[in-house]
């Protein structure tokens, strides 16, 4: 997003420090949460068993709880919650739907390729990884409840002091979190690419380029980098300025730095001739 905003612009109102999750006030929210998880079709890849756990062993596995406020004007352009090494062990949100329909126009939610048209009361699930928006909010007010799940709590924590055996497990499970997570940013990047004038096109690639970057394959985020700058539509002048900064860069003593910004330059711009030199 191109505003000034970078990209958000909402009031979050955050239950600090867990006070509330702590307190119980919120394990009838928790109760209902970990129900409608249980009876779903489509499974969530939450990190954790549901059915072991009641309200209060839900608490631990809660990063937060908070309360997103839009108003006309608001919006939160695409993102994502997790990646992969971040520390985090995001693994699923949990968004309830406030505000009744008609209390606010424009505000979807957007997951992936897909709009949720939610009413009050809806509670839906989607994985943190996967990259997510709300449109603009072009009047009223709209408030969700939001939930971050996490797959690491104090009980797993304990459990490593004993034996690396629950670590293992773990990092099997995301290994496969961030497989599907891989799985749907290249299909939003395929799907959104020509997107010049929109600017998805540009975002969803910049995400797939750093989710790339954070898995540790430097040579394919550079790849995706590119293409985002390219999905611009100013593809020559940002393979200008790279240019520019490769020839300083070897100028100045940093050879295989400047080298690396030269392939930036080719890789923007396959006709900078300069750049290819």
């Amino acid at each position: 997003d191109y505003r000034n905003d970078k990209g958000v612009r909402r009031i979050n109102r955050l239950d600090k420090d867990g006070t509330m999750r702590f307190s119980g006030e919120l394990d009838w929210i928790y109760a209902r949460v970990l129900e409608t998880a249980q009876h779903s079709t489509l499974p969530s890849p939450w990190g954790f068993n549901l059915s072991s756990l009641n309200a209060m062993q839900f608490r631990d596995h809660v990063e937060f709880d908070l309360m997103h406020e839009f108003t006309e004007g608001y919006f939160f352009d695409f993102h994502v919650d997790t990646k992969p090494n971040d520390g985090t062990f995001r693994t699923v949100n949990v968004n309830v739907m406030l505000s009744p329909r008609d209390a606010y126009q424009g505000g979807t939610l957007q997951v992936g390729a897909v709009n949720v048209t939610a009413e009050q009361g809806d509670m839906y699930f989607y994985p943190a990884a996967f990259p997510h928006k709300v449109h603009d909010v072009v009047g009223g007010q709209r408030h969700t409840y939001i939930i971050a799940a996490t797959a690491k709590n104090a009980a797993h924590s304990l459990d490593e002091q004993k034996s690396d055996s629950g670590q293992r497990s773990l990092d099997a499970q995301r290994s496969l979190y961030f497989k599907d997570a891989q799985t749907n940013h290249q299909a939003l990047a395929d799907g959104y690419a020509a997107d010049v004038e929109g600017g998805m096109g540009a975002k969803l690639l910049w995400l797939h380029a750093e989710f790339l970057d954070a898995l540790g394959d430097q040579q394919a985020a550079d790849v995706m980098f590119a293409k985002s700058y390219a999905a611009t539509g100013q593809a020559e002048e940002y393979s200008a300025h790279f240019y520019n900064q490769g020839l300083g860069a070897i100028e100045a003593g940093f050879q295989e730095e400047g080298k690396k910004t030269l392939q930036m330059a080719v890789r923007v711009n396959p006709s900078n001739q300069l750049a290819k030199q």
